[in-house]
């Protein structure tokens, strides 16, 4: 069932109040940050649902010190009590990373109020938000990509990828990274490599896989795992071919630095996709032939063929129909413009999907690696 969004916030008197007190704080010591409120509140409240935990996103300081002043505001104004009931509990971060990263926790007129931060694209993707004009142009801002670079850590933002991605719109979210310019920031390469690959051809090729998946291109993508890795499979497809030479001088997938270093993901996630990207080469050069082996009348060539496909499925085993949709994205491109989403022709990728799979079903190469 779709969730439908309210146009407008309501809040509560309570809510009022609270949100009173804290722009009333930030005048009063001339403070120079903004709170804004974020995460699960906005969106409990966009799709009606009551929430008691607000969380504030501040721009340039820490949120112990905001309580604290929060604190010191009310006794000044006379509301001791509600001073009084105001505990504060700090979860402190690396101290090497941002201070956005701690989050402080009090307590306003019964309400719990968090200071963290901002998981605007995730939530935007997932309810199918517009970003407003005003947060991209602060999202690209030079110094917020500085700042994403080398005071977020990396587990954090390979956790909010990995949410994207398995989430009910992952396309969106990395498109809206692309519109914030900050997929090279996201996906981060340190090693000295130049990456010539732009970024909408990453979201291109996702794109075509996520529209193939849920047309009901094979029952295999339903469940999760193997949807999460053909998406990661889809995204980083531009850069199979990608390589940088470690400290013993050996060539390694830049996917693998991707998945490994830059998102902190397990490290078989990123095997599974590099080998899924290595096994394209011979599935491409096979499709011709499992497409033409109805009308094979020579047994050897039949035979040939069974043990050439049958050692491929052996290197990439419960992922070979991951392999072959990638394959079909590739197989015999007619236009250079791979961001046009007419280019696919999808329909007709989606036929070779089939047709090859059941070639190889018909061959019994299915679990052949058991």
């Amino acid at each position: 069932m779709a969730i439908q969004a309210k146009e407008r916030i309501e809040l509560t008197e309570t809510e009022k109040k609270v949100f009173d007190r804290l722009l009333s704080t930030v005048r009063h010591f001339n403070l120079q940050t903004q709170p804004r409120v974020a995460g699960g509140w906005v969106r409990d409240k966009l799709i009606g649902k009551e929430c008691h935990d607000i969380d504030i996103a501040l721009d340039n300081m820490l949120g112990s010190e905001f309580v604290a002043k929060v604190k010191e505001y009310l006794s000044f104004v006379g509301e001791e009590e509600d001073a009084k009931g105001i505990g504060v509990i700090v979860i402190q971060s690396n101290p090497k990373q941002s201070k956005h990263l701690e989050t402080a926790t009090m307590r306003l007129f019964g309400l719990s109020i968090d200071f963290v931060n901002l998981r605007a694209i995730r939530f935007g993707a997932r309810f199918d938000f517009i970003l407003d004009e005003e947060l991209k142009k602060a999202a690209a801002d030079d110094d917020v990509k500085k700042d994403l670079v080398n005071k977020i850590s990396r587990e954090r933002i390979g956790t909010e990828i990995d949410l994207m991605i398995s989430g009910n719109q992952p396309v969106k979210a990395i498109e809206y990274i692309c519109d914030l310019t900050l997929f090279w920031d996201v996906f981060k390469f340190n090693i000295n490599l130049p990456l010539n690959v732009d970024p909408r051809l990453c979201a291109a090729y996702l794109d075509a896989t996520w529209r193939l998946i849920n047309g009901g291109c094979c029952f295999e993508f339903d469940d999760d795992e193997p949807r999460r890795l053909a998406l990661y499979s889809a995204l980083f497809l531009p850069l199979r071919n990608a390589t940088y030479k470690d400290r013993k001088g050996r060539n390694i997938p830049a996917v693998n630095y991707i998945l490994r270093d830059s998102l902190k993901r397990k490290a078989c996630d990123a095997d599974t996709v590099i080998n899924i990207h290595k096994s394209l080469e011979k599935f491409l050069s096979l499709i011709p032939s499992l497409l033409s082996i109805e009308g094979r009348d020579q047994v050897v060539d039949t035979s040939k063929l069974r043990v050439l496909t049958g050692l491929l499925l052996r290197e990439i085993k419960d992922f070979w129909r991951v392999a072959l949709l990638m394959s079909t994205l590739l197989y015999d491109p007619t236009d250079d413009d791979i961001t046009n989403r007419h280019f696919l022709q999808l329909d007709k990728r989606k036929d070779l999907f089939v047709s090859v799979e059941n070639a190889v079903v018909k061959l019994g190469l299915d679990n052949v690696w058991d």
